[in-house]
């Protein structure tokens, strides 16, 4: 997903702006962690991008069995918040990573509604109290 453009942004733009780019730092760590257990996503991948995702999915889930197995064996592990699904249910467009970017290289009017609603969405039901602060909203 790509943030809304710097200039004339309002509040709702604003504080989209800024949760998507805590999502990526978190993605960024959370991709290093697995990178540092999974030596193939150390390099680049030459492979079909369907198999890359195929490889990048099985090691999030061999990733997610160690942890459980370790958690049964008393090591800590992070809990769901339950909004996963939520989210997951509420922006569903069909195979949006393949169809994101029309031939003119703009995005497509699909993926711009998606942007528009996690904005929507991240100052209503899933706001946050420390959101204003952080990106700078009054």
């Amino acid at each position: 997903m790509r943030p809304f453009p710097a200039r004339g942004l309002d509040d709702r733009r604003r504080i989209y702006n800024y949760r998507l780019s805590r999502a990526r730092r978190i993605v960024e760590c959370a991709f290093g962690i697995l990178a540092q257990r999974w030596a193939i996503l150390k390099t680049t991948m030459k492979l079909q991008p369907d198999n890359a995702k195929k490889v990048v999915l099985a090691c999030c889930i061999l990733h997610n069995f160690v942890r459980r197995r370790n958690s049964e064996s008393g090591d800590s592990a992070s809990a769901s918040t339950g909004n996963e699904e939520a989210l997951e249910d509420a922006f569903q467009p069909q195979n949006v990573g393949e169809r994101s970017i029309s031939s003119t290289g703009r995005p497509t009017q699909e993926t711009i509604e998606v942007r528009e609603r996690f904005a929507n969405l991240f100052t209503t039901s899933f706001a946050v109290s420390w959101q204003n602060e952080r990106a700078n909203v009054r």
